[in-house]
């Protein structure tokens, strides 16, 4: 077991926000970006109390639009699956509501992050299943 300091974690949090930006601008470099996400689910892991200012700062809307590009797909799913640990039902309900379940029927035909989508269902199910359970369908079902 290991102790993680917030004050020390801070110190990187907004360097790290400058880099995505960066980045992103550039769009080019994925394997940066997708490091980058990394980081971020990493401190999500390690300290869920940062999940409120990193969703505040964009980033999980970030990550639902760059779900889909296949350099990017396995660290924002990482991301959005951490969500849910913040205990706000407001931020998965927004998430949602933006399209996330649609991208993750899309996604979820993709046998690499099969897997990965039931995942993510299963930690919005446990915070939102009010939510989630309608968009289930007998299809769903029975195409996976």
């Amino acid at each position: 077991e290991y102790y993680v300091d917030v004050n020390d974690v801070e110190n990187i949090i907004d360097p790290l926000f400058e880099l995505l930006h960066l980045k992103i601008d550039q769009y080019s470099d994925f394997t940066s970006i997708s490091n980058i996400i990394s980081i971020f689910v990493e401190l999500t892991n390690i300290l869920p109390i940062l999940i409120k200012r990193f969703y505040n700062n964009g980033l999980f809307e970030f990550a639902l639009k760059s779900i889909t590009v296949p350099e990017l797909t396995k660290s924002c799913i990482n991301l959005i699956g951490n969500l849910p640990a913040s205990s706000s039902l407001t931020f998965t309900q927004n998430m949602i509501n933006l399209g996330l379940f649609d991208k993750l029927m899309e996604l979820i035909q993709n046998a690499e992050f099969t897997s990965d989508v039931f995942w993510v269902l299963s930690n919005f199910l446990d915070v939102i299943s009010q939510c989630v359970i309608p968009l289930i369908t007998s299809e769903l079902i029975y195409n996976v």
